[in-house]
């Protein structure tokens, strides 16, 4: 395999989030209890990079917004790696809806349009352009010391119930995808239960033009006979085979099209101007072969399959790429950019797994996949030397630069309210890290005395006290940590090549690796490949390189907890290190 350079995990705990809570109402007459009960409720992100985001002279320079769906809550966040926003979140609740697990996100040269959806409503959401709020004077630098401070996310509610902003429908819908047209119109291409395309048109914003809805009628002459014919309870209704199970829109010269991939395994594209199918594309004889070739004991496996569209007059083409294939997991979310596919996956044990892989032609090739470096799974099991007070290896561990987050340990205090001395009524995830650990120090020691025995405990019993206060507190920082790094989804920066995970209660970012942390990290035996690129070694330094890692290796996995305390402590009081066997 080609030598590709591997990337590592970086993690950016959300701070401090200035902004708004909208509960909203759709107001129909529609019922949706249905759905809720039918539809696992959607827990999925993703995000959306500026155009000018590359541009060292842009406002939105290294800016990018990110959104998070939580059952019927669409939270959604601007982040900058450069500048202070405030009122950058904003999280809209839908009373009586049930939000369909994505958000399109567009940009004109004056406002930003966030494209939402419902089981039975569409929903556009408008914001102001940074550029624009800058030209009016929100926001500003104060010194060239200074990190400049700027407004955000500046929405009102009433926005919500602009007529043009917003449309209903009848049918229940189970996934969505929209486009922002040039005369400001909003195209939804949204799939109801039973797998019809349902296509509802927005108007421009303040328009008085009445929504639009149509419907693609996808089954062939006989069938909607039948179907019209025949009563429900004779012909027993399922699913056609003809159903959509994704969908995407996306313009083509002169038109807009919607790509739908159906149960059938074919790949239809339709017109929306004529709401015709104007090309059809068998994908079953190719993925049986591949399925065939690839997996002789013909184990479930996922392709992904790279087609270009090309569209020559009123002619529709598609012309492979590359084909991949994954040899197991779930996947969760995936990505793509110029260079690059990037995928999410699930394990059986719910571990998050990141691969990547090149779009260039692997097909000849057993595996192009390349997994990223996570940050390392956190432990409940701290070892305290016997050398150090537990409180000082415990608060080492919770705020450790980038460990654990203001909200998992306040979450984890959640557990100690029964303790009169905690008022944690006063504390949010703006406090500073100092004020919080003095919380904890406070906490943790009242429980230590409301624990502790009538008589004078000796220093053993005492110590053995301190030890279960703290891990138990200990650990339920480290299970509020993991349910928070949930992952639900990632997005690519065209522009800058950043690649952004977005996890359930943090944003983590994708940074390639040293020389030195590849070798460090990798977890499968190290071969002179890794040292391909370097010219500066020879091919015996190369060769005595991998060694000397290899060898660090084994001896650090036969190496105990208490061997490593143990070196850990000679080596800080300058003693030669010595082993028990």
């Amino acid at each position: 395999m080609a030598f590709c350079r591997n990337v590592r995990e970086v993690s950016l705990h959300s701070g401090q989030k200035h902004g708004s809570v909208i509960h909203f109402t759709i107001g129909t007459t529609l019922t949706t209890t249905a759905n809720d009960e039918g539809n696992v409720k959607p827990h999925v992100g993703g995000g959306y990079a500026y155009r000018e985001s590359g541009n060292i002279d842009s406002v939105t320079r290294n800016r990018f917004i990110y959104w998070r769906i939580t059952d019927n809550v669409l939270e959604l966040v601007e982040e900058s790696l450069d500048s202070n926003l405030t009122g950058n979140c904003l999280e809209l609740q839908f009373v009586d809806g049930v939000l369909l697990p994505a958000v399109c996100i567009f940009e004109t040269s004056t406002h930003v349009i966030v494209l939402a959806a419902t089981t039975n409503s569409v929903h556009r959401i408008v914001f102001s352009h940074p550029d624009r709020l800058r030209r009016h004077g929100f926001g500003a630098a104060f010194s060239p010391e200074e990190v400049s401070t700027r407004f955000s996310m500046i929405f009102s509610s009433r926005d919500l119930r602009v007529p043009s902003n917003f449309g209903t429908f009848s049918k229940s819908c189970c996934t969505f995808s929209s486009w922002l047209c040039h005369d400001g119109n909003c195209v939804f291409a949204l799939v109801t239960g039973n797998g019809v395309i349902l296509l509802i048109k927005l108007p421009p914003p303040g328009s008085e033009v009445d929504v639009e809805q149509y419907e693609f009628q996808q089954a062939g002459v006989m069938q909607r006979l039948w179907s019209g014919l025949v009563p429900s309870s004779l012909r027993r209704d399922t699913v056609a085979a003809d159903a959509v199970m994704s969908i995407e829109i996306h313009p083509l010269p002169n038109r807009l099209c919607v790509f739908a991939l159906c149960r059938d395994l074919k790949l239809r594209i339709w017109s929306c101007q004529s709401q015709s199918c104007i090309m059809l594309k068998i994908l079953w004889k190719i993925l049986l072969m591949m399925w065939i070739f690839k997996t002789p004991q013909l184990k479930a496996i996922c392709f992904f399959c790279v087609y270009e569209v090309k569209s020559v007059k009123d002619a529709v083409s598609l012309t492979k790429v590359s084909f991949y294939y994954f040899p197991k997991g779930n996947l969760l979310d995936f990505t793509m950019s110029a260079s690059h596919i990037w995928t999410v996956w699930a394990s059986t044990d719910e571990e998050t797994t990141i691969y990547f892989t090149p779009t260039e032609n692997l097909d000849s090739q057993q595996s192009g996949w390349t997994r990223v470096f996570l940050e390392l799974t956190q432990t409940s099991d701290v070892l305290v030397p016997p050398y150090k007070e537990p409180r000082e290896v415990f608060l080492e561990q919770l705020f450790h630069h980038g460990r654990f987050s203001n909200q998992s340990i306040l979450k984890a205090m959640q557990v100690y309210r029964h303790l009169p001395v905690s008022n944690l009524d006063n504390f949010d995830e703006t406090i500073s890290r100092r004020d919080l650990k003095h919380a904890v120090i406070n906490l943790i020691d009242s429980e230590i005395q409301m624990s502790a025995p009538d008589y004078e405990m000796l220093h053993d019993e005492y110590n053995a006290l301190q030890l279960q206060c703290w891990n138990k507190f200990y650990s339920y920082v480290v299970q509020y940590h993991q349910a928070g790094r949930k992952a639900m989804g990632i997005f690519v920066d065209s522009n800058t090549g950043l690649v952004c995970l977005v996890r359930k209660e943090m944003l983590s970012f994708f940074r390639p690796c040293e020389l030195l942390e590849q070798l460090y990290l990798s977890v499968e035996p190290l071969d002179v490949s890794y040292l391909a690129t370097e010219p500066l070694l020879d091919k015996t330094m190369k060769t005595s390189l991998i060694d000397l890692c290899n060898v660090i290796k084994l001896v650090s996995r036969q190496l105990s907890p208490d061997n490593l305390s143990a070196l850990e402590n000679d080596v800080k009081y300058q003693l030669n290190p010595v082993f028990n066997s």
